[in-house]
Order: structure tokens, then C-alpha cells, then sequence
């Protein structure tokens, strides 16, 4: 498999997936504090804390922004969000999610979670097949 001169973008959205997870274990919490026999007022306050992450969940999610991912075969050219980055050697590919892990140019590493319904599918598939592409021919 060869990669084409061209440049590739990707749109990386918000996972719906990851909130539904997040916010089932939320609901398994809460209702695990609700039948334990601890003190009332220690069940409350627990409680509320739960409720209140569960609502700080669905507003991050609310307000996350897209990710934009570009890369430039030509160049071998990586760019997150505006800033070069370099592709480390090992990624996580499966058919259902990616975590891409990068090395910004300041040394600092950056992992970016790639679920299936964060971008269309086709552009699932063609984001995979450029990450083992490009890591086989390292």
C-alpha cells in the first residue's frame, strides 16, 4: 500500500460514544451510592458530587472543539490543531478506534483518540490506512 502525493485532512469531532460510556458509569455510581447503607447525609453529598460530574461531562462534551489533523506525504508533514507534529513510531489501530500518538516539536507528547463515530466513516477508514502505511514504512 503507497501513499499518494496529496494532502489528507481530517475532521476529528466529539465522540458521542465516549459521553454515552462516561455517563452510563456515572449512572452505575450513582445508583451503587444510592443502595449502600452509609450515612444519609454522606449518601447526599456523594450523590450530588456524582450528579454534578455527570453535568460537567455533558458540558464538556457541549463545548469540545474539533480537531483538525492534516498531513502532507510530500513533506512528511503532521499537523494537530495548527502546530507540527511528528508521528512516533507505535499507533494503536483497530477497526473501531485509533489513538494516534504524536511528539509535538517541543518534545511534549500528544495522544489523540480517534473512535469510529468521530469522523465519517470512509475518512475512519482512509485515516487507518495512511497510520499503517505510514508506520510500516518506517
Amino acid at each position: 500500500m503507497t501513499v499518494e502525493d496529496s494532502q489528507y485532512k481530517y475532521t476529528i469531532a466529539p465522540s458521542g460514544f465516549m459521553l454515552a460510556f462516561s455517563l452510563f458509569i456515572t449512572v452505575v455510581v450513582f445508583g451503587q451510592l444510592f443502595l449502600m447503607p452509609i450515612l444519609l447525609w454522606f449518601k447526599v453529598v456523594a450523590m450530588l458530587l456524582v450528579g454534578l460530574f455527570g453535568a460537567l461531562l455533558i458540558r464538556k462534551f457541549r463545548t469540545a472543539r474539533v480537531n483538525q489533523l492534516i498531513y502532507r506525504p510530500s513533506s512528511d508533514q503532521w499537523i494537530l490543531d495548527g502546530r507540527a507534529v511528528r508521528l512516533q513510531s507505535n499507533q494503536f489501530v483497530t477497526r473501531n478506534l485509533i489513538i494516534i500518538y504524536f511528539i509535538a516539536n517541543n518534545g511534549k507528547k500528544l495522544t489523540q483518540l480517534v473512535p469510529v463515530d468521530t469522523m465519517p466513516r470512509q475518512q475512519h477508514i482512509s485515516l487507518r490506512k495512511l497510520l499503517i502505511s505510514c508506520c510500516q514504512s518506517r
